[in-house]
């Protein structure tokens, strides 16, 4: 499957960091999908048919890691990669990312050639 029939969600509350990495994501040939908040995000991900999703851990409705906790509870969403973008750097956090499911952990800012070099090595 070719890059451009890959969607990915883009879970992240700040406008601009989201606008920046759907660009990229864009510009990469990946189709960017953007929920500001959790609930959105588990909203789409029963709607949508997406491949990999790209996750803050700071956000409203519940934050990354209550998302992580639901996607793991739900057969459509369990298998989808989950890639961490943050500001939390606590070694403990990242501990808990990845025991609810997270594939890999980025601490911001991270250069988005890293991002995207882990991303494609996933999809």
């Amino acid at each position: 499957m070719a890059n451009s029939e890959k969607n990915i969600l883009i879970v992240e509350d700040d406008r601009d960091q989201a606008q920046a990495l759907a660009m990229y994501t864009k510009g990469k040939g990946y189709l960017p999908k953007i929920a500001r908040d959790t609930t959105t995000a588990l909203m789409m991900l029963r709607q949508l048919e997406i491949d990999l999703v790209i996750l803050d851990l700071e956000l409203p409705g519940g934050g990354g890691l209550f998302m992580l906790e639901n996607m793991k509870k739900s057969f459509k969403t369990s298998a989808i990669p989950v890639v961490v973008l943050t500001a939390r750097i606590e070694p403990s956090t990242e501990k808990k990312a990845r025991e609810k499911g997270a594939r890999e952990y980025f601490v911001k800012p991270c250069p988005m050639e890293k991002l995207f070099g882990a991303i494609d090595a996933i999809l």
